[in-house]
């Protein structure tokens, strides 16, 4: 998203989070981090692109997933199997 679209995110929330997981997004944080710093309730997460293809996988149509959040990791599991998320906070 561009600063104006966050700017207006982060005046009516109490907290704003970007989730991100491909190379483009660090091209993007070299960008605008400076401009983007400001922002005292933004959070910026960065997952791997492994670790999404791998989540990806677990996808279905309908689909029922198990979730554990614990020591910031994120372990996800279905009936097609499992994996394991690790936010990197910017």
């Amino acid at each position: 998203p561009d600063e104006k679209r966050l700017r207006k995110a982060c005046g009516r929330g109490k907290k704003v989070i970007i989730v991100n997981y491909n190379d483009k997004s660090d091209v993007w944080w070299q960008q605008n981090q400076g401009k983007l710093s400001r922002f005292k309730n933004l959070s910026i997460l960065r997952f791997e692109e492994s670790e999404v293809k791998e989540l990806e996988k677990l996808c279905q149509r309908s689909m029922q997933l198990n979730v554990t959040i614990q020591d910031a990791e994120i372990w996800v599991s279905s009936d097609l199997g499992s994996c394991t998320l690790t936010p990197r906070y910017r």
